[in-house]
């Protein structure tokens, strides 16, 4: 990682320590695919994953690099919650619908349910003898 990219990422140890990230050109041909994943961030990572594990096929656009924004900056934690405070949650979307996002029940079988999807594919790779993290 070049000085630059270290700056913009942030003054960190891990930013510090990481691997260079492989250069990649700009996607110059057309590319014919079932779905098309804007954002190379856990989510799009994910969701591009599963999609190509069920036969579809993917093509995944990232305009910097693979997690460059606050997906690298998390180690990969599968947390519940928001990251942002409850006060400034009401501020945007309203008392009623802060509520019903921070409801007990549902965010916690939210999470519940994708902390167990990564714990099953983190395990089936495993089995598969693949260590790609």
């Amino acid at each position: 990682m070049n000085s630059a990219e270290r700056t913009s990422y942030g003054s960190t140890w891990y930013a510090e320590s990481m691997e260079p990230a492989p250069e990649c050109g700009r996607l110059a041909f057309d590319v014919d695919v079932d779905v098309c994943v804007v954002g190379g961030g856990l989510a799009g990572l994910t969701t591009a994953r599963e999609l190509a594990l069920r036969g579809w096929s993917v093509a995944l656009l990232e305009g910097r690099r693979i997690a460059w924004n606050a997906s690298g900056r998390n180690d990969g934690f599968v947390l519940p919650g928001f990251a942002e405070s409850l006060d400034k949650i009401i501020a945007r979307v309203g008392r009623a619908d802060a509520k019903a996002l921070g409801d007990g029940a549902s965010l916690c079988a939210r999470f519940d349910r994708g902390a167990a999807h990564a714990r099953r594919r983190a395990r089936r790779r495993l089995a598969e003898g693949v260590e790609d993290g």
